[in-house]
């Protein structure tokens, strides 16, 4: 079975090649994968192969391609293989200007002769799709891209959260393209949305500063990323976020050796069973929301010196709780895990406006994103009864992180807001949530007052 294409990308070669030869991207432009990665971190040439999890109906099929021939600027071919079918994909380029003129062929040999009457309908359709999403991407953003998303609401919310949400989200997206290498502080990156980001960061060519509690872990992270060809620099530093005079130690430390940072990305957060004091607060107020900003703050002479950005990972939780400084020193009793997190993502989220107010000047933005219901170890672990009725739907640790991947190697404007599915979303959704300008005034004090 072959199908071919012929289409015109508003972008010149030299930035659509590039950016096609690197398959985990296809998740940008095939609305049927949901899932795209490198299966190695080295140079992209012929042997490079890539795994998708790519859906045909209710089912999903995982394929691995590999990139067989490669004519910089001319031409890209690619095989791809799963227990069900082998596709052959060819990319033939013509530069045209400032356009880039390109021809889509495939050809797709399922296992099961017979199955090729049902697939072929399927098939043509997702040309049509890929072809029409191809000429989408690079194209200047729309006002409607520039707006806020203020869509998603109350009612739609269990939506939008999850798999079929990102899956919908993903059709308004551009192509992600960045014109350096970035050293990027990441913490929490042994599990869930931070081992996500941090393969897919390194198969963007960053450098990663992996921050975490445990050395072994750590180690055994670096190790696979390194067995699997990254060229890059991995260095890893042990922080207990629970201890702010560590966090700020780190801090102070990563200043000393003077190399840039470009990036943090504050992924690491905890939801607990039991409250602890720690530091003269909450235990969960100090892991999520006061040892980010101190990390934050310790770093913020490397991150004005490359005109950096920080991007604060909080919860969908926050939506439901009204900014409680009380709480945020002491949890009510009986103890809520989920509510205490919710406060500190709040807390997170206001502060993210704050210090971008006060950093943009010199040219550091702060952004906010939540991941959305994302199937990680921490929600298996912390919420039992809630995985276990959203298992079904909820969004794989790549989709979760995808928006704190895209602001990382984009760091678009304005910063102090808070992102969802790389659009601007709301922060209440509740008028009843909306804390006042006293608020805020005093949690800037308690703050600055460690």
């Amino acid at each position: 079975m072959y199908i071919t294409r012929h289409l015109t990308i508003p972008a010149p070669v030299h930035v659509v090649f590039p950016y096609l030869e690197d398959l985990s991207n296809i998740f940008e432009w095939d609305p049927n994968v949901t899932v795209s990665g490198r299966l190695e971190l080295g140079p992209i040439q012929p042997g490079a192969r890539f795994e998708l999890a790519y859906r045909i109906g209710p089912a999903n099929l995982t394929l691995r391609y590999e990139l067989v021939t490669r004519e910089p600027g001319r031409l890209l071919c690619f095989e791809g293989r799963s227990d069900a079918v082998r596709l052959m994909d060819r990319l033939s380029f013509s530069p045209d200007g400032d356009r880039t003129l390109l021809t889509y062929e495939a050809q797709v040999e399922p296992k099961l002769a017979a199955s090729a009457l049902f697939l072929r309908p399927f098939m043509e359709r997702v040309a049509d799709q890929v072809a029409a999403r191809l000429g989408a991407l690079f194209a200047p953003p729309s006002p409607e891209d520039l707006e806020p998303d203020f869509r998603l609401n109350a009612g739609n919310l269990s939506f939008r959260f999850t798999s079929p949400g990102w899956n919908a989200a993903r059709g308004r997206f551009k192509a992600t393209r960045i014109t350096e290498p970035r050293r990027i502080v990441l913490t929490g990156p042994t599990s869930g949305l931070g081992r996500s980001a941090a393969w897919t960061l390194a198969g963007r060519g960053c450098d990663l500063v992996l921050v975490g509690r445990s050395l072994p872990r750590l180690e055994q992270v670096k190790s696979e990323m390194i067995l699997s060809g990254f060229a890059g620099t991995i260095e890893l530093r042990v922080c207990d976020l629970g201890d702010l005079a560590a966090v700020r130690d780190l801090g102070a430390a990563m200043v000393a050796d003077g190399r840039p940072v470009d990036v943090l990305i504050n992924n690491a957060g905890a939801l607990f069973d039991e409250p602890q004091e720690l530091d003269g607060f909450e235990r969960t107020t100090v892991v999520d929301f006061l040892s980010p900003c101190t990390l934050a703050c310790a770093l913020h002479p490397l991150l004005k010196a490359s005109g950096g950005s920080v991007i604060n990972v909080v919860s969908g939780g926050l939506y439901g709780v009204k900014l409680n400084l009380e709480h945020l020193v002491e949890a009510p009793r009986p103890f809520s895990g989920a509510k205490a997190y919710a406060q500190a993502k709040r807390a997170l989220l206001i502060l993210t406006e704050r210090l971008n107010t006060r950093w943009e000047a010199d040219g550091v933005r702060v952004h906010a994103m939540h991941p959305g219901w994302a199937d990680t170890p921490g929600v298996r672990s912390s919420l039992p009864r809630f995985h276990k009725i959203t298992k079904p739907f909820l969004r794989t640790p790549f989709a979760g992180i995808d928006t704190a991947v895209w602001l990382a190697l984009t760091n678009p404007e304005p910063g102090g807001r808070l992102w969802f599915d790389r659009a601007l979303a709301p922060e209440h959704l509740f008028s009843r949530t909306r804390e006042t300008s006293e608020d805020r005034r005093r949690l800037q004090d308690l703050f600055a007052a460690l």
